[in-house]
């Protein structure tokens, strides 16, 4: 039976790190103060991974070296029990002039370890570390990879009751994050619990039952990871959308080229899209808008992952020909999901003709639950009838899907599963 009792106890921890001017200026103070950590609480119990997230400086790495010892915070406690193991930096507690084999033993026995109980796992460590032909050889000459891998190998084969990962799965190639992941997920069936810092979210979502998302040393949202990590990326691109928009007003652009409008107001409920105008006249396109919705409700009303989600695109196009648009959806992290076309030359019957100069308003629209809960983006690409880009739009369109309160909802496990489609299937007994 799983323990009850908490493994980690962080409790209001603070730190502030005073910066000393190399230069005195008149008008400044000799000594700043930067808070990195703000009144940090949060408890883990035996097998959890937590992933903890946020833009750079918000505290990640500090936190972790607070919970290691490396650092003594200013204000409050770190409470434990067991064993713990670190990899804070690549080749954190290695010595640069010991050979691969003598460290292995030298971080066993800072953990604890009898020689003996360091043989029983040699073997282990060093298959997984790759580091056969120059186990024998000083660490100082080793590659960061091979650095990286030695440590990672080490820290999770001897046991360890917590272990703490700075930026582990964003340094190593693709091979070494594929294992690194499994070698996680196997060390935490077993009740290792895991505190990893990373930018790379999709590991994150993969590998944790927590996340604790920090901004400016504070906690903004600790809990489960689905739904923070869509807060935290929907943030941020609404963030940087407006940026850029205020970036590029000053820029003296054509008056008919219009700036990118962000309503926040969207960003809570349903979607992020575009209105006012994006000429190209060069190229005969003249994009008005574009924004999802869910069929029968309102623009601005959340779209759950029962509905039938409409995409809703305005333009305007001189010459003639027709206009080959194309639809491409991606997850929150980027990954193309699918794709629509509105041109099949075929079946010129099922495409609608866009071959008249004029303005058109087009909607796409998907089945109801067709998706599952998460944050979604889409991108527009015109062409013409050789199928060469005239206009790509990336990005256009983002819109969130919230779960619904659908009374079959357990069997589809929208909480559990993280696929961004999730549509029931048509089945026939034979």
């Amino acid at each position: 039976m799983r323990s009850v009792t908490p493994i980690l106890k962080v409790n209001g921890i603070s730190k502030t790190f005073k910066r000393s001017a190399k230069f005195r200026v008149a008008s400044e103070n000799d000594n700043k103060e930067k808070t990195v950590l703000d009144a940090i609480s949060f408890e883990l119990m035996p097998g959890d991974v937590l992933g903890l997230i946020g833009n750079n400086g918000a505290g990640k790495s500090t936190l972790l070296k607070i919970i290691s010892g490396l650092i003594t915070p200013d204000a409050g406690e770190i409470r434990y029990s067991g064993r713990l193991a670190s990899i804070l930096e690549i080749g954190s507690g290695f010595h640069y002039d010991l050979t691969g084999r003598e460290n292995i033993y030298m971080s066993g026995q800072l953990l604890g370890l009898s020689k003996n109980d360091v043989d029983v796992h040699i073997a282990d460590i060093i298959r997984f570390s790759g580091q056969e032909e120059h186990l024998d050889v000083p660490v100082k000459y080793y590659s960061n990879g091979m650095f990286l891998r030695l440590a990672f190998s080490v820290a999770t084969t001897f046991p360890s009751d917590i272990l703490l990962l700075d930026e582990v799965m964003s340094v190593g190639d693709l091979k070494f994050q594929q294992e690194s992941s499994k070698r996680i997920q196997q060390i935490t069936k077993s009740g290792t619990t895991v505190i990893l810092s990373s930018h790379e979210l999709s590991s994150v979502q993969m590998l944790c039952n927590k996340v604790l998302l920090l901004k400016e040393g504070k906690i903004v949202e600790f809990g489960d990871p689905v739904s923070i990590i869509q807060d935290y990326l929907q943030q941020e691109t609404f963030n940087s959308l407006s940026d850029d928009t205020n970036a590029n007003s000053g820029l003296g652009q054509p008056e008919t080229t219009a700036s990118h409008s962000i309503n926040p107001k969207k960003t809570s409920s349903s979607v992020s899209s575009h209105d006012g105008e994006e000429p190209i006249p060069d190229l005969g396109i003249t994009v008005h808008g574009a924004y999802a919705q869910a069929q029968g409700k309102g623009r601005d009303e959340e779209i759950t992952s029962d509905d039938s989600v409409c995409l809703n695109i305005d333009f305007s196009k001189t010459g003639s020909g027709p206009v080959i648009l194309s639809a491409v959806f991606a997850d929150k992290f980027g990954n193309n999901i699918m794709s629509f076309c509105n041109y099949r030359p075929a079946s010129p019957a099922d495409f609608i003709d866009t071959s008249e100069p004029g303005r058109y308003s087009l909607i796409l629209t998907l089945p109801d639950g067709f998706f599952n809960a998460g944050l979604f983006q889409v991108s527009f690409y015109f062409a013409d009838v050789n199928q060469a880009t005239v206009l790509a739009l990336e990005q256009y369109v983002w819109f969130k899907v919230s779960s619904s309160s659908y009374e079959f909802r357990e069997y589809k496990n929208i909480g559990n599963y993280t696929g961004p489609l999730y549509p029931f299937g048509e089945w026939q007994l034979q």
